[in-house]
């Protein structure tokens, strides 16, 4: 089977942007190409990426709190 797999290396890790359908602990040998950067998102990006930051916490100040400027 021969298949281009898009993928984004970050933290020293390949995160592929897509689903992949593969058996789990597959063996696969490829070779990175770095590709150009464009203005078009890869197709399931967003999808396969929502809820990434799900669990991180979410510090907002309270409503209507300014920081202290001291004097203007």
């Amino acid at each position: 089977m021969s298949k281009t797999i898009h993928a984004v290396f970050e933290n020293g890790i390949f995160r592929t942007v897509e689903p992949v359908d593969l058996p789990d602990k597959v063996e696969v040998v490829f070779e990175p190409r770095v590709v150009e950067k464009s203005d078009d998102w890869p197709d399931c990006y967003f999808e396969t990426t929502a809820g990434a930051f799900a669990n991180e916490p979410f510090d907002r100040p309270d409503q209507g709190a300014l920081p202290n400027r001291g004097k203007w």
